[in-house]
């Protein structure tokens, strides 16, 4: 890490000759998020020597989604063609779900790699439960659904 990262990144700096020891977040990490670590490192000004403390996790992880709730409800909303804010009617037999506009499922200050596997886990956990009640994916769009006609 270049210096003036350092000086721009140190906090909780502390003087005694010959260590300076400061807190910094590892680099790559310095907006806030959940995978950023603070490392305590001092370093002996007239031997060069550096020692790193160890590191603590800035954010506390965020939990994974329970996707069966905000599932259910999509699918009773399909099931009685009820409106429904994630919801798009293409035609009687066919909708488009917005994963976006689902409460549980919007952008938070959380972790993009935990959004993106809740939003992964819903579509597969949607998928299987339309398919449950008659309706399918339409190849490649992974969020339009169409309903076959029962033989």
């Amino acid at each position: 890490m270049a210096g003036h990262r350092v000086l721009d990144r140190a906090e909780d700096l502390s003087w005694s000759r010959p260590w300076l020891s400061f807190t910094i977040a590892s680099e790559g990490t310095a907006q806030v998020s959940v995978g950023a670590v603070s490392q305590r490192w001092s370093a002996n000004v007239e031997s060069g020597d550096l020692h790193g403390e160890g590191f603590r996790q800035v954010l506390p992880p965020v939990a994974a989604l329970r996707v069966g709730p905000p599932v259910e409800e999509l699918v009773r909303a399909i099931q009685r063609r009820r409106d429904h804010p994630a919801l798009t009617w293409l035609n009687d037999a066919s909708v488009r779900v917005t994963v976006g506009q689902m409460n549980e499922l919007r952008s938070d200050p959380g972790s993009r790699r935990t959004i993106a596997d809740n939003r992964k886990r819903f579509r597969e956990v949607l998928a299987r439960r339309m398919a449950e009640i008659g309706w399918q994916a339409v190849p490649s769009t992974r969020v339009v659904f169409e309903r076959h006609a029962r033989v």
